[in-house]
């Protein structure tokens, strides 16, 4: 297994997946989430270019297993400690090459460039439905920092 960084080869691979994040979400809360709009190959150029975005694949024998997309971003305000920080938007691995370490090798190497460019944490977003991607970050060492929780009427 390689991990690196996506290029423009890479943008049928990593729409795919994109869409697939999309509709796995919207299957499961249809209540208040709309299928996202394909990423334009436009926006991935301008993501690759970016010095803020960080897009990785995973591929073996020339196929791509899966990718991650994480955002870096300094922060800070009058609330908050001023911090660089890694945000992970998607982390996504195709059902074939499920439960082979795909996406504990995509987050190692998240944690890898976060230690690099002196990155103070690493934090992401996942829906209680989403169990398995749950435990794999549990167990790739995240921890709860904040819960959200609603009440429908």
């Amino acid at each position: 297994m390689n991990i690196r960084k996506a290029t423009l080869d890479d943008y049928g691979a990593v729409s795919i997946f994109e869409k697939k994040v999309s509709l796995y979400h919207v299957e499961n809360r249809p209540d208040i989430l709309k299928d996202a709009p394909d990423l334009s190959k436009k926006e991935f150029r301008r993501m690759l270019k970016s010095k803020n975005w960080i897009i990785l694949v995973a591929e073996d024998n020339g196929k791509t297993m899966g990718y991650c997309k994480t955002l870096i971003k300094d922060v800070g305000n009058k609330y908050w400690t001023s911090m660089k920080l890694l945000s992970v938007y998607d982390l996504y691995v195709d059902s074939e090459f499920r439960h082979n370490g795909v996406a504990t090798e995509l987050l190692n190497e998240i944690k890898t460039i976060g230690k690099q460019i002196g990155a103070a944490q690493i934090d992401l977003e996942v829906w209680s439905f989403n169990q398995s991607a749950i435990n794999l970050y549990k167990k790739t060492g995240f921890t709860p920092q904040r819960t959200k929780m609603e009440l429908k009427l």
